[in-house]
Protein backbone atom coordinates (compact mmCIF):
# COMPACT_ATOMS: atom_id res chain seq x y z
CA UNK A 1 0.00 0.00 0.00
CA UNK A 2 1.50 3.13 -1.36
CA UNK A 3 1.45 6.25 0.65
CA UNK A 4 -0.36 9.38 -0.77
CA UNK A 5 0.78 12.89 0.44
CA UNK A 6 -2.27 14.94 0.52
CA UNK A 7 -2.17 18.76 -1.15
CA UNK A 8 -3.20 21.32 0.53
CA UNK A 9 -5.98 22.18 -1.97
CA UNK A 10 -7.61 18.55 -1.91
CA UNK A 11 -8.25 19.15 2.09
CA UNK A 12 -11.32 20.28 2.49
CA UNK A 13 -11.55 20.53 5.86
CA UNK A 14 -8.58 23.16 6.10
CA UNK A 15 -9.28 25.69 3.15
CA UNK A 16 -9.13 28.73 5.03
CA UNK A 17 -5.89 28.12 6.71
CA UNK A 18 -3.16 29.79 5.56
CA UNK A 19 1.37 29.62 5.75
CA UNK A 20 2.60 27.92 8.50
CA UNK A 21 -1.10 26.86 9.85
CA UNK A 22 -2.07 25.24 6.52
CA UNK A 23 1.44 23.26 6.12
CA UNK A 24 0.98 21.84 9.90
CA UNK A 25 -2.42 20.65 9.16
CA UNK A 26 -0.92 19.30 6.30
CA UNK A 27 1.66 17.68 8.13
CA UNK A 28 -0.78 16.03 10.23
CA UNK A 29 -3.06 14.59 7.83
CA UNK A 30 -0.07 13.06 6.39
CA UNK A 31 1.65 11.86 9.50
CA UNK A 32 -2.28 10.04 10.46
CA UNK A 33 -2.76 8.78 6.91
CA UNK A 34 1.23 7.44 7.20
CA UNK A 35 0.47 5.40 10.45
CA UNK A 36 -2.86 4.10 9.09
CA UNK A 37 -0.69 2.91 6.02
CA UNK A 38 2.05 1.49 7.74
CA UNK A 39 -0.25 -0.49 10.36
CA UNK A 40 -2.04 -2.15 7.02
CA UNK A 41 1.23 -2.57 5.71
CA UNK A 42 2.46 -4.43 8.82
CA UNK A 43 -1.11 -6.61 9.29
CA UNK A 44 -1.06 -7.31 5.13
CA UNK A 45 2.22 -8.70 4.84
CA UNK A 46 3.70 -10.02 8.25
CA UNK A 47 3.82 -13.98 6.55
CA UNK A 48 4.36 -14.65 3.13
CA UNK A 49 2.91 -18.02 1.44
CA UNK A 50 5.67 -20.41 -0.51
CA UNK A 51 4.97 -22.78 -2.53
CA UNK A 52 3.99 -25.46 -0.59
CA UNK A 53 1.10 -23.52 0.70
CA UNK A 54 2.90 -22.81 3.97
CA UNK A 55 3.57 -19.33 5.05
CA UNK A 56 6.97 -17.95 6.20
CA UNK A 57 8.12 -14.77 7.74
CA UNK A 58 8.88 -11.90 5.38
CA UNK A 59 12.73 -10.96 5.60
CA UNK A 60 12.07 -6.90 5.64
CA UNK A 61 15.54 -4.93 4.48
CA UNK A 62 16.40 -2.61 6.88
CA UNK A 63 18.95 -1.12 4.25
CA UNK A 64 16.31 0.23 2.36
CA UNK A 65 18.48 -0.48 -0.79
CA UNK A 66 14.91 -1.09 -2.86
CA UNK A 67 12.27 1.49 -3.29
CA UNK A 68 9.35 0.80 -1.03
CA UNK A 69 11.72 -1.17 0.78
CA UNK A 70 10.31 -2.08 4.19
CA UNK A 71 11.63 -2.35 7.68
CA UNK A 72 10.98 -3.40 10.94
CA UNK A 73 9.58 -1.17 13.99
CA UNK A 74 13.43 -1.71 15.13
CA UNK A 75 14.93 -0.45 12.06
CA UNK A 76 13.26 3.04 12.67
CA UNK A 77 16.62 4.96 13.79
CA UNK A 78 18.86 6.56 11.55
CA UNK A 79 21.84 4.97 10.66
CA UNK A 80 24.84 6.52 12.57
CA UNK A 81 28.17 6.96 10.21
CA UNK A 82 29.79 3.95 11.99
CA UNK A 83 27.31 1.81 11.86
CA UNK A 84 26.55 2.36 8.04
CA UNK A 85 29.37 0.60 5.39
CA UNK A 86 30.22 2.61 2.59
CA UNK A 87 28.54 6.07 3.67
CA UNK A 88 30.52 9.12 1.95
CA UNK A 89 31.09 12.32 4.79
CA UNK A 90 29.77 15.67 3.34
CA UNK A 91 30.37 18.80 4.27
CA UNK A 92 27.39 21.49 3.67
CA UNK A 93 28.75 23.11 0.63
CA UNK A 94 29.28 19.58 -1.35
CA UNK A 95 25.47 18.20 -0.17
CA UNK A 96 24.62 21.57 -1.97
CA UNK A 97 25.27 20.20 -5.16
CA UNK A 98 22.89 17.66 -4.79
CA UNK A 99 19.44 20.17 -4.80
CA UNK A 100 17.38 18.89 -7.45
CA UNK A 101 19.20 21.80 -10.14
CA UNK A 102 21.03 18.82 -12.01
CA UNK A 103 19.50 16.18 -13.33
CA UNK A 104 22.38 13.98 -14.14
CA UNK A 105 22.64 13.97 -9.93
CA UNK A 106 21.29 12.42 -7.51
CA UNK A 107 18.90 14.57 -4.82
CA UNK A 108 20.29 14.41 -1.07
CA UNK A 109 18.93 15.78 2.05
CA UNK A 110 19.68 15.58 4.99
CA UNK A 111 17.99 15.38 8.46
CA UNK A 112 19.54 15.70 12.07
CA UNK A 113 23.28 15.00 10.14
CA UNK A 114 22.28 11.70 7.90
CA UNK A 115 22.22 12.52 4.45
CA UNK A 116 19.33 10.63 2.61
CA UNK A 117 19.23 9.58 -1.49
CA UNK A 118 15.88 11.45 -2.79
CA UNK A 119 16.30 10.65 -6.36
CA UNK A 120 13.37 7.81 -6.60
CA UNK A 121 11.08 10.39 -6.16
CA UNK A 122 12.85 13.35 -7.82
CA UNK A 123 9.65 14.91 -8.94
CA UNK A 124 8.67 15.84 -5.40
CA UNK A 125 12.02 17.55 -4.54
CA UNK A 126 11.67 20.46 -7.38
CA UNK A 127 14.61 23.26 -7.00
CA UNK A 128 13.66 25.64 -4.73
CA UNK A 129 9.48 24.74 -5.01
CA UNK A 130 7.76 23.28 -2.22
CA UNK A 131 9.94 20.29 -0.61
CA UNK A 132 12.06 21.22 -2.85
CA UNK A 133 13.66 23.49 -0.65
CA UNK A 134 14.63 20.97 2.24
CA UNK A 135 17.01 19.02 -1.23
CA UNK A 136 21.11 19.72 -1.39
CA UNK A 137 20.24 21.03 2.92
CA UNK A 138 20.20 20.17 6.38
CA UNK A 139 16.89 20.71 6.92
CA UNK A 140 16.23 19.49 10.39
CA UNK A 141 14.93 22.58 12.00
CA UNK A 142 12.58 23.38 9.00
CA UNK A 143 11.05 19.68 9.63
CA UNK A 144 10.89 19.94 12.96
CA UNK A 145 8.72 22.80 12.62
CA UNK A 146 6.52 21.82 9.71
CA UNK A 147 7.72 25.28 7.97
CA UNK A 148 8.56 25.33 4.22
CA UNK A 149 10.65 28.76 5.07
CA UNK A 150 14.32 28.60 3.55
CA UNK A 151 15.51 30.24 6.20
CA UNK A 152 15.04 27.80 8.50
CA UNK A 153 16.39 24.57 6.35
CA UNK A 154 19.30 24.67 8.91
CA UNK A 155 20.96 21.68 10.89
CA UNK A 156 20.35 23.21 14.42
CA UNK A 157 17.74 21.26 16.66
CA UNK A 158 18.81 20.39 19.74
CA UNK A 159 16.95 23.68 21.21
CA UNK A 160 13.75 23.28 20.13
CA UNK A 161 11.04 22.05 22.46
CA UNK A 162 10.21 18.71 23.42
CA UNK A 163 7.06 18.42 20.76
CA UNK A 164 9.05 19.33 18.17
CA UNK A 165 12.11 17.32 18.80
CA UNK A 166 9.28 14.68 18.50
CA UNK A 167 7.35 15.55 14.98
CA UNK A 168 11.35 15.85 13.65
CA UNK A 169 12.17 12.24 14.67
CA UNK A 170 8.83 10.85 12.85
CA UNK A 171 10.60 12.46 9.81
CA UNK A 172 13.98 10.96 10.70
CA UNK A 173 11.53 7.51 10.67
CA UNK A 174 9.65 8.37 7.55
CA UNK A 175 13.26 9.10 5.39
CA UNK A 176 14.91 6.37 6.64
CA UNK A 177 11.99 3.61 6.01
CA UNK A 178 11.70 5.40 2.40
CA UNK A 179 15.11 6.20 1.10
CA UNK A 180 18.54 4.67 1.54
CA UNK A 181 20.97 6.34 3.57
CA UNK A 182 24.19 7.62 1.36
CA UNK A 183 26.29 9.06 3.99
CA UNK A 184 26.53 12.24 6.84
CA UNK A 185 27.09 15.86 6.97
CA UNK A 186 29.33 18.01 8.84
CA UNK A 187 28.19 21.27 10.30
CA UNK A 188 29.73 23.95 9.17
Amino acid sequence: MGIVIPLLNDVPSIPVLAGTMAIAAAGILFLRQRSAAATADADSDADEPTTDGKKRAVKRCPSNERKGAKSSPADNKPASPSSAPGTRVFTPEELAQYDNSDPTKPVYLAIKGVVYDLTSNRETYPKGVGYGIFAGKDASRALANSSLDEDMCVPEWEDLPEDKIKVLDDWVKFFTNKYPVVGTVTRK
